[in-house]
């Protein structure tokens, strides 16, 4: 199914103004308390958009869709931010996480894009393609903080140890933090 563009949002993001009216004619859209379509429609017509009131209201529902869509956006986001403190998650693979949710709602939203526009359709696959690339780097970072992590706490029971047998309170001093170092880091440490 291809989705066609408001002929209003199109008059008036061809205003050239900087997008200045299509901003204004979208707040108008959501505020419907304040605006009333006739209202809208006076404003419109005033800017030289003369239409009725059925495109407005189409536009109107269209505009409420949308900004509800980006609050549940907004809301998994923070759903999805608790769970991963509860969870333990690093930030890398929230990040990749809600960058994941955002290319799959553009995917899905594949319906409002026409045939002779590849080009988004091939930007949108490349930013997947990179995404799978950050959350794989990001994955070896993991995999590397856990494994070092492993490392520092084996090498400090170890000095522990030997602090302990050799008659001491197992208390670890600078010799040992040296021991440490060297045993994670080599000798450049």
């Amino acid at each position: 199914m291809n989705v066609r563009r408001s002929k209003v949002l199109t008059m008036l993001a061809e205003a050239g103004d900087g997008g200045e009216a299509l901003d204004a004619y979208k707040l108008r859209l959501l505020d419907s308390d304040r605006y009333t379509l006739a209202d809208v429609q006076q404003w419109l017509a005033e800017r030289g958009v003369p239409v009725g009131t059925t495109i407005i209201h189409r536009d109107r529902k269209a505009e409420l869709e949308r900004f509800e869509g980006i609050a549940t956006r907004r809301d998994m986001a923070v759903r999805m931010v608790q769970m991963a403190q509860r969870e333990g998650w690093p930030i890398a693979r929230l990040n990749v996480e809600l960058a994941g949710q955002k290319i799959f709602d553009a995917l899905n939203d594949m319906e409002g894009i026409s045939p002779e526009n590849g080009a988004q359709v091939i930007r949108l696959l490349e930013a997947t393609a990179k995404l799978r690339s950050a959350e794989a780097k990001a994955q070896l970072v993991d995999l590397q903080a856990e494994d070092l992590k492993v490392r520092f706490d084996k090498a400090v029971q170890a000095e522990a140890a030997k602090a302990a047998a050799g008659g001491g309170d197992g208390k670890i001093g600078r010799e040992q933090i040296g021991a440490i170092r060297k045993a994670m880091f080599g000798d450049v440490a």
